[in-house]
């Protein structure tokens, strides 16, 4: 849904920091769903943008159910695959093969799958509104419930991008920490709000979305408010791009789908999309090459944050 152009600001209270300042609007835009005009406020003292107002439950099950949609996963289910395999493959650079991961907001599981690959003991769990759209495996639960997921149990949780969909991204921290071992690892990633692609690209950035499914965007400031009453120790905060959200996305793929179309190369939807998904595919991987830049300017699509689980308060 395109968004409608308005100008305001509000003072609405910051979710994270709790500032009631004179937030800005951070677009003059507003997105309506059920007849509520929703718009995203930056928080003037954290910065961080946020959906006003914000969803509550029952509007947040609605757009899951009834207005998400789940075919992208399918359109680019080996993008997907291969960057689960990817992230995988980077973890065994901090967790022991055979330590217990579990992959929280799993969606299809393949992230799950991918760990397995590699040696890990690896479980999912993931809220599942609509559970019929998933790949379900006999490794991944699926449920409104969290308890059905044993306490600590897991030498490291993953999280990747789950923070941005609620509304107390906290209260789903705390469940994490609880699945936790002493000293084990938690491992999250949002997109960044800060990244070269959302600054050129503004609404039509591909991870800004509506602000009743990206409630929230943060920056490498802002996210340790987050995750500031997590019992732990910050180890380490960095950027780079991912696949999805790749310059190649932002600036190139726009154009070379003109071209696939004016070429005619395909001549119908699932070709196109095939073709589509290999210059995806050939183009994220150019532009990782860049990642290092990234790191040191806190530039790229994906903001990620490794904390160690302590049975103090957050070390920053």
């Amino acid at each position: 849904m395109k968004p409608t152009e308005h100008t305001f600001s509000g003072t609405a209270s910051c979710p994270i920091c709790n500032s009631r300042g004179n937030h800005t609007a951070a677009f003059e835009a507003s997105w309506e769903f059920l007849g509520v005009h929703y718009r995203y406020l930056q928080c003037s003292n954290c910065g961080l943008v946020f959906a006003d107002p914000l969803p509550d439950e029952p509007v947040l099950k609605e757009v899951y159910e009834h207005a998400y949609d789940y075919s992208y996963a399918v359109r680019f289910n080996r993008l997907k695959k291969i960057q689960a395999y990817h992230r995988a493959w980077r973890l065994r650079r901090i967790l022991p093969r055979g330590a217990s991961v579990l992959d929280y907001g799993c969606g299809h599981g393949y992230l799950v799958e991918a760990l397995r690959h590699f040696g890990y003991n690896a479980y999912g769990f993931d809220v599942g509104y609509r559970p019929d759209t998933f790949a379900h495996s006999q490794f991944c639960f699926y449920g409104n419930d969290p308890e059905i997921v044993p306490i600590k149990t897991f030498d490291a949780v993953t999280c990747f991008h789950v923070l941005e969909h609620l509304r107390d991204p906290r209260s789903t921290l705390e469940k994490i920490s609880e699945r936790l071992v002493h000293r084990g690892l938690c491992v999250i990633a949002v997109p960044n709000y800060e990244s070269l692609g959302q600054k050129f690209r503004g609404t039509n950035w591909v991870w800004l979305q509506q602000p009743y499914i990206h409630v929230m965007h943060f920056n490498a400031k802002n996210i340790r408010y987050v995750v500031d009453r997590f019992p732990g120790t910050i180890k380490k905060i960095w950027t780079a791009d991912r696949w999805d959200a790749s310059l190649y996305f932002v600036f190139v793929r726009p154009v070379a789908n003109r071209i696939i179309r004016w070429l005619h190369i395909g001549k119908d939807i699932d070709q196109f999309h095939i073709v589509d998904e290999w210059l995806s595919i050939l183009g994220a991987a150019a532009s990782y090459a860049i990642n290092p830049i990234h790191y040191f300017l806190k530039s790229g699509s994906e903001l990620t944050i490794v904390i160690s689980k302590s049975d103090s308060r957050l070390q920053r």
